[in-house]
Order: C-alpha cells, then structure tokens, then sequence
C-alpha cells in the first residue's frame, strides 16, 4: 500500500499565499472603501482568515473577522480539494467569494496539504 504524498508548506509559503489571496480577494470585492468582513471556514479557514486579514493590513485595507457567514464580504477556507465546501458556502450566500489559500483545481498538488498549524506543538 503506498503512502499518499505530502506537502509541507511553511509558515513563510502559508503567508505569502495569504498575501495573493489578498490581492485577488481585492478584485472580488467591489467597495473597498469600507471595512472587508471575512469568515473563516472552521478549522483551518480561520487560520487562513487571519492570514488573509493580516496581508490586507499590510495593504492598508482595513479588516474584520465575523462569526457569521451572512455578516461576510468574502469566505476564507486553507484549501479547495474537492470543491465541495466552496460549492455549499456559494450557495447558501447566494455567491459571497470564497477564497482559499491552496486550490485544487490550479494547484495540483496531489496529495495531503499539512499546514503549520496543524503540527503546533
């Protein structure tokens, strides 16, 4: 039985995918003049969230993570595999964007994504 493949990004990879995700989200959202609200996917979407949220700031574009999806300019999960969760959270928002770090269906990467803050000690 082989071993699925793994792929390690490091916290630097993980916040520099964090800032393309920012800047991408930045096309999505059309009033960027107010406060960006973001949601992040449990589990892994909130640390992505906060990476997101953090390279925004880096921007100067001012935001804010929310506890409801509905309350949300844009939802923020670590990774795109199947396609599945983004699909449910399109639908039930009726399209908010949803944005992940790590896409699938671009990336390709074949394999189990371990982010660094799933090996915290």
């Amino acid at each position: 039985m082989s071993k699925k493949k793994e792929f390690r990004p490091t916290w630097q990879q993980v916040e520099e995918m964090a800032g393309i995700t920012a800047k991408e989200l930045m096309v999505s959202i059309p009033n960027r003049e107010k406060t960006i609200c973001l949601y992040g996917v449990p589990r892994g979407g909130v640390y992505a969230a906060l990476l997101v949220s953090k390279a925004l700031t880096d921007m100067s574009i001012l935001s804010l993570l929310v506890d409801s999806l509905f309350d949300a300019d844009a939802i923020i999960d670590d990774i795109v595999d199947s396609g599945n969760t983004q699909r449910r959270y399109y639908e039930t928002t009726n399209g908010t964007p949803f944005k992940a770090l790590y896409d699938n269906n671009f990336t390709n990467l074949h394999g189990f994504v371990v982010f660094p803050w799933l090996v915290l000690k």
